[in-house]
């Protein structure tokens, strides 16, 4: 292998790296849209059960923020 190869220190390929920050990231945003998205439809008087939509959606991505900042405290990527 070149001597440039990121991937290659002489003793084999380094283990994948983890997107957990990415992962923290994108659940954070995807948490708070999904909230604005409720209270907007609140404000528009819409049925209740099209506001838990985005409500259920929202706690799934408090699951994964919970998920996510278990394992970055734990060290498991």
């Amino acid at each position: 292998m070149p001597n440039g190869d990121r991937f290659f220190d002489g003793n084999g390929p380094e283990p994948p790296r983890s997107a957990l920050s990415l992962r923290l990231v994108l659940a954070l945003i995807g948490v708070l849209l999904f909230i604005f998205i409720a209270i907007m439809l609140v404000r528009l008087e819409v049925p209740v059960l099209l506001i838990l939509v985005p409500l259920l959606f929202a706690l799934v991505g408090l699951v994964d923020l919970g998920i996510v900042i278990t394992r970055l405290r734990t060290g498991r990527r």
